[in-house]
């Protein structure tokens, strides 16, 4: 694969960007589960604001293509994501609320500590409510009742602002800058190698974020990392 640095794609957060300008874009379909994220937390959520949020969640993730390829989740209804709710508005994970790399007080260990916590508590209960769901409809395929890591790392994506999808475009992108995808996926070892592009390339990322202002919207630097790396795979 052709080696690239992060200069010669940082400017792919533009060409995304020029797409969300067009409302009804796909693009668009992260910032009502974010919004609607962000206006709740902290907050005890209703049966109600529950049903909400899941169908917000729901609707961004089918977006993005989490149905495709997915047997169990293309059968579900958007009232999956209710119990997984009471962990994502949980405030012991605030520290990773639109966490910010540069911060002063942003400590790497703590930072994956904190987020493989997070995912594990939540793919914890997405598998147990298929679990659930085996015992009155049983899997058509092995495939069927399975969480994916994409979809956990989707969702946080879409709530916390804490961790890029590593999806097949984003790997990509990390692999023109010379980041290799560990053996079994570590996750740990995965987030430590996102968080040294933000090290290595602060000046030019603060940059990023500066320009960023100009767009109604509340993205991480994560969230930005992403559409960086995500359109350089789409493109490559």
């Amino acid at each position: 694969m052709k080696r690239a640095t992060f200069g010669e794609i940082k400017d792919n957060y533009k060409v995304f960007m020029e797409g969300w300008k067009n409302e009804h874009h796909r693009f668009r379909s992260y910032d009502p589960c974010k919004e609607y994220f962000d206006k709740f937390y902290g907050k005890t959520l209703t049966t109600e604001e529950k049903e909400e949020f899941s169908l917000r969640l729901f609707a961004y993730l089918a977006s993005w293509g989490m149905f495709r390829g997915n047997d169990w989740f293309i059968w579900k209804s958007s009232r999956v994501f209710l119990q997984v709710t009471d962990v994502l508005f949980d405030v012991k994970y605030k520290q990773l609320k639109d966490i910010d790399p540069y911060s002063e007080n942003f400590d790497v260990g703590k930072y994956c500590n904190l987020t493989i916590e997070l995912q594990t508590a939540v793919y914890n209960i997405l598998k147990a409510t298929l679990e659930q769901d085996d015992k009155l409809y049983p899997p058509k395929s092995e495939k069927e009742n399975k969480v994916s890591p994409l979809m956990v790392c989707k969702i946080l994506m879409g709530t916390y602002g804490c961790v890029i999808a590593y999806d097949s475009y984003d790997m990509k992108g990390l692999r023109a800058l010379g980041v290799k995808a560990p053996q079994n996926q570590d996750m740990r070892t995965l987030l430590e190698n996102t968080c040294n592009i933000f090290t290595q390339n602060k000046n030019v990322f603060t940059d990023i974020m500066q320009d960023m202002k100009q767009y109604d919207v509340n993205y991480t630097a994560f969230k930005v990392l992403d559409m960086i790396l995500w359109i350089y795979g789409e493109k490559n």
